[in-house]
């Protein structure tokens, strides 16, 4: 970590200490503020240095120091901040949390979990309302009928500081819930991994089975041109309907979607998948007159003599 990092941690712990024995001293007797509180020191200090030392934006020299921990009645190690616990460092230095979400980043490599796919189902999910956060199951209480220990997943979790302060990128990795800022846990990574499989056997599902219906579709399509009715001599008669927008629409599920736009009379793909015209062959023309050339999707095609 720089020594930029470690002076910003440092103040957001010395805040977080300083702003909780503030609160106390203030509701001990009615009527303190910043400002009185400010009074109490030789030479006094301004109300505004008060509200900085609160929020940790300065830490105050080692006179000041020693003065707050006679005011407070606390030891003068006190406020030393490098004895900081992991909660405090978790509640308060976004630092600490970028260190955490970099980590995560490895592990999420070393695992194979994509975090762009985890960027993707946090902007698609509410995972803020959803997502089941990770707890280890140790919360230990008391059955009343048996007298003994029954362990739970402890959910009272601790207010996260904001890494995006120092990485906007890691932001990702934190939801709010129950209005409280949580950064993700390792193991909810690994479950995400899990999720990301499933993802991918569930896709590769959905594309055969849109394979498999497309080929039903173009099946029903060219089954559905041939239209048999019966003549008045008893005759079987054979037309094939003509294939309009409409027939086209109703036989391909999502062919409704190349006729949205009003200056694209036909479908952009029209062009692509149009061949070059050619010379009828022999074998055409015994078709045509057998009843028409056959075309390989499906249908009949008409042949005209050339120059005709």
């Amino acid at each position: 970590m720089s020594r930029t990092s470690i002076d910003k941690q440092s103040r957001a712990i010395f805040g977080a200490r300083f702003s909780d024995l503030f609160q106390k001293w203030k509701s001990a007797e009615k009527g303190r503020t910043q400002e009185s509180f400010g009074q109490l020191f030789n030479p006094p200090v301004r109300r505004n240095t008060v509200l900085k030392w609160c929020k940790g934006e300065i830490i105050p020299n080692q006179h000041n120091t020693k003065q707050i921990c006679e005011i407070f009645g606390v030891s003068e190690d006190h406020f030393n901040t490098d004895n900081a616990t992991h909660d405090e460092l978790y509640k308060n230095s976004s630092n600490f949390i970028e260190g955490i979400g970099k980590k995560h980043v490895k592990f999420a490599r070393l695992i194979g979990l994509d975090l762009d796919l985890v960027r993707s189902l946090s902007n698609c999910i509410d995972f803020d309302k959803l997502f089941p956060v990770y707890s280890p199951i140790e919360h230990s209480t008391i059955d009343p009928k048996t007298n003994k220990d029954v362990y739970d997943r402890e959910v009272a979790f601790q207010d996260s500081a904001p890494v995006e302060d120092v990485d906007e990128k890691l932001r990702f990795l934190q939801i709010e819930k129950g209005g409280k800022r949580i950064t993700l846990h390792r193991c909810d990574l690994a479950f995400l991994k899990e999720v990301q499989d499933q993802i991918i056997d569930y896709v590769e599902f959905l594309f055969y089975k849109r394979t498999e219906e497309m080929k039903r579709e173009a099946q029903k399509f060219n089954d559905d041109l041939i239209v048999k009715s019966e003549s008045p001599n008893g005759d079987i008669v054979i037309r094939h309907r003509g294939i309009t927008k409409d027939y086209i629409i109703e036989h391909d599920r999502f062919a409704k979607y190349n006729y949205i736009f009003p200056d694209e009379p036909k479908p952009d793909w029209y062009q692509i998948y149009k061949k070059e015209s050619r010379k009828a062959t022999q074998e055409d023309w015994d078709q045509f007159f057998g009843g028409g050339v056959e075309l390989d999707g499906g249908g009949i095609a008409e042949i005209k003599k050339e120059g005709k």
